[in-house]
């Protein structure tokens, strides 16, 4: 079970400290179907004007070290 987060830039709405909360949540304690805890990893895409080191963090939290970078359609590709 994977989330796949595609930014364009950094956390507006909450703060950065709860984007990596929520990451690290869903990592560390899953979610459960049929019975069984489900780790759920968190990939993160930086496209444009997100911060690298910012995009690390929330990808660290979620179990998948460091983010990807995408500067254009074909990197998002």
């Amino acid at each position: 079970v994977n989330v796949i987060l595609i930014t364009d830039g950094d956390e507006t709405c909450d703060s950065q400290a709860d984007v990596v909360a929520a990451a690290q949540d869903l990592y560390q304690n899953g979610v459960v179907v049929g019975g069984r805890t489900f780790k759920v990893r968190v990939f993160v895409v930086s496209f444009a004007t997100s911060s690298q080191a910012n995009a690390n963090q929330i990808a660290a939290a979620g179990g998948t070290t460091s983010s990807y970078v995408a500067a254009n359609e074909a990197g998002l590709a």
